[in-house]
């Protein structure tokens, strides 16, 4: 197994800018309270993703007894995502489950009404922060992934599990 984590850790190799961009994200997070205070009475709920996007996409879902599809190919990627996207051989198996089950983002998912995508977008447009459209909340449980053609993809993990057996 040994062989096997170098081999991988090689495939990630990036240049130093990237990497600083990575570690400057991670020890210095700028979390999205001013879009969240202007989004208050816009969205039905909203929360940042610390712990991993379906972990925390799961927090709401499971609290309003609904269920969500998620769009792998809509999910937004940096410019250093992009470069470590396709430089990964094996891109499903070992990039997107870093995606979407990484934490420590701090960037805000929300759910809201189909209605309110005007003025959320001008709100936030407003503060210079990129809103992006990555699935739909829905009758049902659970937080589902779903590949561009609408297939399930089964996640390798969902995200940070604060009790864990």
């Amino acid at each position: 197994e040994k062989n096997t984590e170098s081999s991988e850790q090689q495939n990630w190799q990036i240049a130093d800018q990237e990497k600083q961009y990575l570690l400057d994200r991670l020890h210095l997070p700028q979390p999205r309270v001013g879009v969240g205070m202007a989004l208050r009475g816009l969205v039905n709920a909203a929360v940042d993703v610390s712990d991993g996007l379906l972990a925390d996409l799961s927090h709401i879902t499971d609290g309003s007894h609904l269920g969500a599809d998620i769009y792998l190919d809509k999910l937004p990627l940096s410019a250093t995502a992009e470069v470590l996207k396709n430089n990964t051989k094996e891109k499903m198996k070992n990039f997107w489950p870093f995606i979407y089950g990484g934490g420590d983002d701090y960037e805000l998912v929300i759910t809201a009404p189909p209605s309110k995508s005007a003025i959320i977008k001008d709100t936030v447009a407003e503060l210079g922060v990129a809103l992006s459209e990555i699935g739909i909340v829905k009758a049902g449980r659970g937080v589902n992934l779903l590949d561009k053609d609408g297939n399930e993809i089964s996640p390798v993990k969902c995200g940070y599990e604060h009790f864990a057996k």
